[in-house]
């Protein structure tokens, strides 16, 4: 397996991070496999049909694969590899998003065994992980499920700090850009085609713009839209990679 394909995704629960990896995986700048898309491995919390946040594989205690991925130093490389490879169902030889909550505790040992693999981390505040994940429907949510690694509500508030923190230690021991998720990041830095319809209703959502709104007043433009975008945008997701040129 080229270890420069892979790219070690992270962030803590309720970061938005499943959408943040869809829309990364949209890019013309770099070819990403979701070869790992199936419709038994995915979960939707909105009324628009055309959202899906949790799409494909998902790695660590209690998710449908890496249930050791929580401490990688413990798996030698061939089997780290041979977990990945069972999560893909085809195969694209494009950069493989491997998400897994818990890489955040372990980043610089994981950095140390991939030096020449790509890395990223997403980060809401504790506060707006903790609403955005027990709003999405907590430990309620069919797919991946999260009773097993996290237990229950006290536990996982807990985690969330916690995910944060280290993932936020890396960044500054590392001295990473963090990068505001809006559109202009998107167009910007991985080329996503940010006009096409579908593409938008995601990156609106991780901007935090509700999306009861008038999605066509929204996107007007001229100073009417951009008011009103403005006015409802939270801006509250953030972004830092590594490995990336």
């Amino acid at each position: 397996m080229d270890e420069s394909k892979l790219v070690f995704f992270t962030g803590a629960p309720g970061s938005k991070w499943s959408a943040v990896a869809h829309i990364m995986a949209q890019s013309k700048k770099y070819l990403f496999d979701t070869g790992d898309y199936a419709e038994d491995r995915q979960y939707a919390h909105y009324n628009d049909p055309d959202i899906i946040p949790h799409r494909g594989s998902y790695f660590g205690p209690g998710f449908p694969f890496g249930d050791s991925f929580d401490a990688l130093d413990r798996l030698s490389k061939k089997e780290i590899f041979e977990e990945i490879e069972r999560a893909w169902i085809t195969t694209n030889n494009g950069y493989k998003i491997i998400k897994c909550h818990q890489f955040s505790i372990d980043l610089p040992k994981i950095y140390k065994m991939f030096p020449n693999s790509k890395f990223v981390i997403v980060y809401r505040s504790d506060e707006k992980c903790e609403e955005g994940w027990f709003g999405a429907g907590g430990f309620d949510i069919p797919y991946p499920r999260y009773k097993e690694g996290y237990t229950n509500k006290e536990t996982m508030i807990k985690a969330m700090a916690h995910e944060n923190r280290h993932n936020l230690m890396f960044i500054h021991e590392n001295k990473l850009t963090m990068n505001v998720c809006n559109e202009g990041y998107w167009k910007n830095v991985f080329d996503v085609d940010t006009d096409d319809s579908i593409i938008k209703k995601y990156i609106r959502m991780v901007e935090g713009v509700p999306l009861t709104l008038d999605s066509k007043k929204l996107e007007l433009k001229n100073e009417d839209g951009y008011s009103m975008m403005v006015r409802n945008q939270k801006l509250d997701t953030f972004i830092a990679t590594m490995g990336f040129e």
